[in-house]
């Protein structure tokens, strides 16, 4: 039967990615100087993760016909992909020169420079691009983003809601305009925390560590050593929110069973490599407590509230979720009045009596509130406060 190359491709829109690499093989045996099969080739590869791999297919591709554009494209997106900008970009900037009016080329230096932070290049970019295709929604994203980093909060917000006229349901998308807008709904979006920290996972220990200087794990290791006996070992720890793991390697050595919780599977790959936890979760943290009955004697969430505004049905539910006798340890930005407050910067400040009606409407007894730097933002230290909390039932 002769293979073609639109059952290949129907064969990798299904997500049969190894069947369609079989059959692409099949396929290069008889037809050798076709570009479009390395291409494809390179396309599938990259689906089940061989980036180097598929790197090859695309030089192949690119030495049968040398102005391939999606091979030159797709080659740039795994590059970018790897980190690998300064590559990624000269041939981004390639496909411009085989074709000036490319709108792959000018939408994807859009994200590129998005991702490392030139806004006004990005901008510039998305400008060109959106002058060439109007069509496209994502074009939108990447013009808010880099507005939105470059102060020109209306302009952003009119982009975003353009993005909404073509996905009117778009919850991170409506989430962006609040922010923008200055209103307070109660908590993020998932899908808002997901594409954060899915974005940031790769840089992620590295760049609050060493660039914002984030001194959670720090502190709660600290609250835990001076509050503790040092032989004490919890039998359940749930790490809410535990992102990369930076808190697990601490908590693993004090306790017989460690849960992480995430929504971002990204993150989770990264926790999943460092072999701490013994069960990772991908899940709203609030979603799992509500669904898995299992009795927790110490609760870690460092840098998690932060998300979310209303902490009220947090603290019920740790409270179904407690022993007898349990714990939790966590950490917020602070604000001095009212409950809480979205920031421009997409996180939420709390107030210290917020903290404190919540835990007499619990009966949670504060052993802990102590104030301290959580970490830089803009070069200046950001306000926070880390408690120790009793739970008795």
């Amino acid at each position: 039967m002769k293979i073609k190359i639109e059952d290949i491709v129907d064969l990798y829109n299904s997500k049969n990615f190894q069947r369609a690499l079989n059959s692409v093989n099949k396929y290069i045996k008889i037809n050798v100087k076709n570009n479009q099969a390395y291409n494809l080739k390179g396309v599938i590869l990259r689906a089940l993760g061989r980036n180097n791999e598929a790197l090859l297919n695309y030089d192949k591709a690119i030495k049968i016909k040398p102005n391939d554009l999606n091979a030159y494209n797709n080659k740039a997106n795994i590059l970018r992909q790897l980190k690998r900008y300064k590559e990624a970009e000269k041939i981004y900037k390639k496909t411009l020169e085989i074709d000036n009016s490319y709108f792959f080329g000018f939408f994807n230096l859009s994200q590129l420079y998005n991702e490392i932070g030139n806004y006004n290049e990005s901008e510039n970019y998305a400008l060109k691009a959106l002058s060439i295709n109007n069509n496209s929604s994502q074009i939108y994203i990447e013009l808010g983003i880099s507005q939105k980093n470059l102060g020109k909060i209306d302009d952003s917000i009119k982009n975003f809601k353009k993005y909404l006229e073509f996905y009117p349901d778009s919850t991170k998308i409506k989430h962006q305009i609040d922010i923008l807008e200055g209103n307070c709904p109660e908590t993020s979006p998932d899908d808002f925390i997901e594409d954060v920290f899915d974005s940031y996972a790769g840089r992620f220990d590295e760049h609050l560590i060493n660039s914002l200087n984030y001194s959670g794990p720090r502190f709660i290791k600290k609250i835990i050593r001076e509050n503790f006996d040092k032989n004490k070992i919890f039998e359940n720890i749930i790490d809410l929110g535990c992102g990369t793991g930076l808190n697990g390697n601490f908590l693993k050595n004090i306790c017989d069973n460690l849960v992480g919780v995430d929504l971002s599977t990204n993150m989770l790959e990264k926790a999943k490599e460092k072999n701490i936890y013994d069960r990772l979760v991908k899940s709203n943290f609030i979603d799992f407590l509500q669904e898995k009955k299992i009795q927790y004697d110490l609760f870690i969430a460092a840098d998690v509230f932060i998300y979310t505004g209303k902490l009220d049905k947090i603290f019920e539910l740790i409270k179904l979720r407690s022993k007898k006798e349990s714990w939790i340890i966590f950490t917020i930005e602070n604000q001095k009045n009212g409950n809480y407050n979205l920031q421009k910067s997409g996180r939420y400040t709390h107030s210290i009596n917020y903290i404190k009606n919540l835990c007499k409407k619990n009966s949670f007894i504060i052993n802990i509130c102590e104030n301290f730097d959580l970490r830089l933002q803009d070069n200046e230290w950001v306000d926070g406060n880390i408690f120790l909390i009793n739970i008795f039932k």
